[in-house]
């Protein structure tokens, strides 16, 4: 500052000075403020490939499973199958730390996408024929348990399937415009909700797949209310029309059936009313 200037340069030209030091303050800044904006414009662009890298990286993967599948399409054998599938788990695996970064909501919380996909791909392929249903329904007068499971399983399967298939076609469309991705992915709206309907469904899935006396309850359940059509037409007619009614009658026939066996039902029941059932002992 001037003040810490010597007596003898205080009163030499002043004006002159007090610019030249100005100008040196001046250049001192220029100088700090402009590697300040370098480095901060090449942080950017080093956050915008990081986060882009993730979506290029999900779009090659998915490119080599097209690959595979058009070299299937020719014909598959076992060796070429099981390059389908460590390739669906690549891509899942890419897509795993796509969804991590876009979808706040899942940080965190264990993937087991590709395991509930495999499994679902090998449903699918156990499809019940019409003809096996109708011999079920005449020989039964209602479905089988066995019937049931084997349906909900593919619906469930075509569930997870199709989330697969879309995700799948999303990724591929965005491959086109990776420039206009939002580098905070949380921001990009076609991003996090497919990545949200993908994992809706195969946890849907692994709720009733894996522990297997889930799945039984819900079939049991399906079952019951199927034969039940048979007894009261009129609750036929609600199911067909899906009538107001219904949702009135409907939730008594779950409780009725959960009453009739609260031991063996609790499990499913305490997924559609968790605030009912405060005991373990299933009493409400």
């Amino acid at each position: 500052s001037l003040l810490d200037w010597p007596p003898e340069r205080k009163s030499a030209h002043p004006t002159k000075l007090v610019m030249a030091k100005l100008k040196e303050l001046l250049i001192t800044f220029d100088v700090a403020w402009s590697n300040f904006e370098e480095r901060y414009i090449t942080e950017l662009i080093e956050i915008e490939a990081s986060a882009r890298g993730l979506v290029i990286a999900a779009v090659e993967e998915e490119k080599r499973l097209k690959e595979l599948e058009a070299q299937a399409s020719l014909g598959a054998g076992p060796e070429l199958e099981q390059k389908m599938k460590l390739q669906r788990r690549a891509f899942l695996s890419k897509l795993s730390r796509l969804n991590c970064a876009a979808n706040l909501g899942w940080k965190g919380r264990e993937d087991r996408g590709a395991e509930v996909l495999e499994s679902s791909l090998e449903a699918l392929k156990d499809k019940p024929s019409s003809v096996e249903l109708e011999l079920d329904l005449e020989r039964r007068n209602g479905p089988s348990l066995l019937c049931v499971e084997r349906i909900v399983r593919q619906v469930l399967a075509r569930g997870v399937a199709e989330a697969f298939q879309e995700v799948r076609t999303y990724i591929h469309e965005v491959s086109s415009s990776i420039d206009a991705v939002h580098p905070h992915l949380c921001n990009n709206e076609g991003l996090v909700s497919q990545m949200s309907k993908w994992t809706d469904s195969w946890e849907l899935a692994l709720r009733f797949m894996a522990p297997a006396t889930l799945l039984q309850s819900a079939c049991e359940l399906i079952a019951t209310i199927h034969s039940s059509r048979h007894a009261a037409q009129s609750l036929s007619s609600m199911l067909e029309e899906c009538d107001a009614e219904l949702f009135v009658v409907l939730p008594r026939l779950v409780w009725l059936w959960y009453l009739a066996k609260p031991d063996r039902n609790i499990e499913l029941m305490l997924r559609f009313v968790p605030h009912h059932l405060q005991n373990s002992d299933g009493l409400p």
